[in-house]
């Protein structure tokens, strides 16, 4: 951990937010290259900014599985499951 940060490789609901990402995008959230530093900084163009019709729920839920610390990160994929049935469910009764 530096500052706060974890410096360990992606758990389960940061490679489901990178997969939620690129289905929403058709891109990487870091790019092809993405390092480390980047992931640390969660330095990308937010899903909302290429697709402009994405709830903001979506980058909020992305956000939080792509979070670099361990406290505040989705803590599984269940729970990622389960915040994505919520964004659908909302973003289907908002139609």
């Amino acid at each position: 951990v530096h500052d706060g940060r974890s410096s360990r490789g992606l758990t389960g609901s940061s490679i489901s937010g990178v997969c939620l990402y690129e289905m929403m995008t058709g891109e990487l959230p870091y790019g092809h290259d993405g390092g480390l530093q980047q992931r640390l900084d969660r330095s990308y163009i937010k899903a909302s900014a290429r697709v402009p019709e994405l709830p903001g729920a979506v980058d909020e839920l992305i956000s939080t599985a792509l979070d670099p610390n361990v406290e505040t990160r989705l803590s599984s994929t269940r729970a990622f499951f389960l915040c994505l049935q919520s964004v659908r469910e909302a973003a289907s009764a908002a139609r």
